[in-house]
């Protein structure tokens, strides 16, 4: 219900009422938590949810960085808070709102459904969380299998008994299978110096573009 997508038909939208209901019978089957149940904008209603519920309530995965965040913390509507790295502004803003949440004593759960990057993301940012909780992962077999959701790593990533290893190694442990790379894979566009230069004086023209030059220089001395 936080961000309702209608394809066909328009879906149906639940009130703070219908919310409030739902929570209840969540209580009553001992759900650990109900998530993104209202509006994701409608502040006033996921904080009155927040106070009478009997279950935690999450939510946060498609926020667009920390400052969206801060307000759903400033207006009380979340037990638990899930940004997602790869779509909520990265690793620093995920760091923010990680700490926030220890701050405020709040729970901190990453949302996790992409590929074996964003798993792989969101699994060193959840491994430096000091509360307690889970990580979700994306698993929705027969299709959805680490073969097929980290096609793109050299090596899946294989969740057992409940437990995960976090990669050691540099760049997040992100290793990318180069074979399907090239298989799959569609060059857009190539960054060299002489590109981006050549952008720049296109888009802000030639003066611009050397009074940039000078002041990075400038900068780096």
């Amino acid at each position: 219900q936080g961000w309702p997508v209608s394809i066909i038909k328009k879906s149906p939208t639940w009130d703070l009422n219908r919310a409030v209901e739902f929570a209840k019978a969540c209580g009553e089957m001992n759900i650990q938590w109900l998530e993104e149940p209202l509006d994701m904008n409608d502040y006033q209603a996921l904080s009155r949810l927040k106070k009478v519920s009997p279950v935690p309530i999450s939510g946060g995965e498609l926020n667009a960085g920390w400052n969206e965040i801060k307000v759903l913390m400033d207006y009380d509507c979340y037990h638990i808070y899930q940004p997602d790295a790869t779509l909520c502004g990265g690793i620093s803003d995920s760091l923010k709102i990680m700490e926030e949440c220890r701050k405020r004593s709040l729970g901190f759960t990453p949302h996790t459904w992409t590929n074996g990057i964003g798993f792989l993301i969101n699994l060193h940012l959840f491994a430096a969380w000091w509360g307690e909780g889970l990580l979700e992962y994306p698993y929705e077999p027969p299709g959805w299998i680490p073969e097929a959701r980290d096609a793109i790593l050299r090596s899946p990533i294989y969740v057992q008994n409940g437990e995960v290893s976090v990669p050691q190694t540099p760049g997040i442990g992100i290793e990318i299978n180069k074979k399907t790379l090239r298989k799959y894979g569609q060059r857009f566009y190539t960054a060299t110096p002489f590109r981006v230069s050549f952008q720049v004086i296109r888009e802000r023209g030639l003066k611009n573009a050397l009074e940039l030059k000078r002041l990075r220089e400038e900068t780096e001395k």
